[in-house]
């Protein structure tokens, strides 16, 4: 089992922008009880390595999946392509100032990148471990952009009902030792996260791609997300897909961002 790289920085528990009630036009109130399952959008996992690109990671499977969505709904036009997580990672950090340094970034710095500079290809930025110390060239982004992001706030019903309208949710989780964490060898070997105990020490901030919730699933009330690593190794026999429980996500995340659209 290789030693994972977290990535994700918390904002402080003073900031304000911790998220808003979810509404879209489009919104129908979600039955409860129903099962919102978006992993057929979901890319294949990719790996962050020894770097802490675990936002550029999260963005890109996001964005990947709103890109799949909307190709088979005849939203999108142009070529097919990758989303280049290292020229996201190198571009959150230029914003934070921080170019030339792994320490990580937060989701609301990937969603400026997303919505501003746009959407990159990994064709025109293959991913290496020195993404960190560069911008990716102009060439690289390929005029696309993600056009709807909302901040959500730590309820599941909220979340819920941005899964019901295609949304993946990208959240930043604390990460802890011992056998129940997101780096125990249970996690690893069947993609299993459990709530920490309060013996469990904080390892570090992880940023991770939501792909739906299953109200039924788990011991503990709330049900389960599933939720899709970028760790090389982490459930293999599912691609890197698990399951965390909700109220992990809605008692313990930092920010949670669901990503609407592409365009």
């Amino acid at each position: 089992m290789n030693r994972p790289h977290y990535g994700y920085t918390p904002r402080p528990a003073h900031d304000p922008h911790r998220g808003v009630p979810y509404r879209t036009a489009g919104s129908m109130p979600v039955t409860p009880g129903t099962v919102l399952d978006l992993r057929p959008l979901a890319p294949p996992m990719r790996d962050q390595s020894a770097q802490g690109a675990c936002t550029g990671f999260a963005g890109r499977g996001a964005i990947r999946g709103l890109i799949t969505a909307a190709q088979r709904d005849g939203f999108w036009t142009g070529e097919d392509f990758d989303v280049a997580s290292g020229a996201l990672y190198g571009e959150e950090l230029y914003l934070d100032g921080a170019l030339g340094r792994d320490q990580g970034s937060t989701i609301a710095r990937l969603v400026d990148v997303l919505t501003t500079r746009g959407i990159p290809r990994e064709d025109r930025a293959p991913y290496t471990l020195d993404a960190f110390r560069r911008r990716a060239h102009d060439t690289a982004w390929s005029g696309h952009r993600l056009v709807n992001a909302t901040p959500l706030r730590h309820n599941l019903n909220d979340i819920r009902a941005a899964f019901a309208d295609g949304c993946p949710v990208v959240v930043g989780i604390p990460c802890y030792g011992g056998e129940r964490g997101i780096a125990s060898e249970r996690a690893y070997a069947f993609g299993a996260i459990e709530m920490p105990s309060t013996s469990d020490e904080l390892e570090g901030w992880h940023a991770v791609a939501l792909w739906g919730h299953d109200p039924h699933a788990g011991d503990d009330e709330g049900g389960l997300f599933w939720v899709q690593q970028s760790w090389d190794g982490w459930a293999p026999l599912t691609g890197g897909m698990g399951t965390i429980p909700a109220k992990y996500v809605t008692m313990l995340a930092n920010e949670i961002w669901a990503l609407g659209a592409v365009r």
